[in-house]
């Protein structure tokens, strides 16, 4: 049996803006006990990282996106941080 686990981001009206493969689990039907049910620790923790490093990058490339423009005028924003070095 395999399992792909699928990060979906939204535009907010229902349309599909990107989509991520998260984590693929393989398991064998053959053999299987009543403590093969269901994820393990560690796969557990490893999902729940991935989906949060996965989670915050598209936070991220959203924020940025929507900084790139000026909320007020709309015109893009040029910023660039001059120091004088002495």
């Amino acid at each position: 049996m395999r399992c792909t686990i699928v990060h979906e981001f939204d535009n907010g009206d229902g349309s599909v803006a990107k989509r991520v493969e998260v984590m693929r689990l393989d398991r064998p039907i053959d053999d299987q006990t009543s403590a093969d049910v269901g994820l393990s620790l560690s796969e557990g923790l490893s999902l729940l990282n991935c989906v949060q490093q996965k989670f915050v990058v598209g936070q991220i490339e959203r924020l940025c996106a929507s900084r790139r423009f000026c909320v007020d005028c709309g015109v893009p924003v040029v910023c660039k941080i001059i120091i004088a070095r002495s």
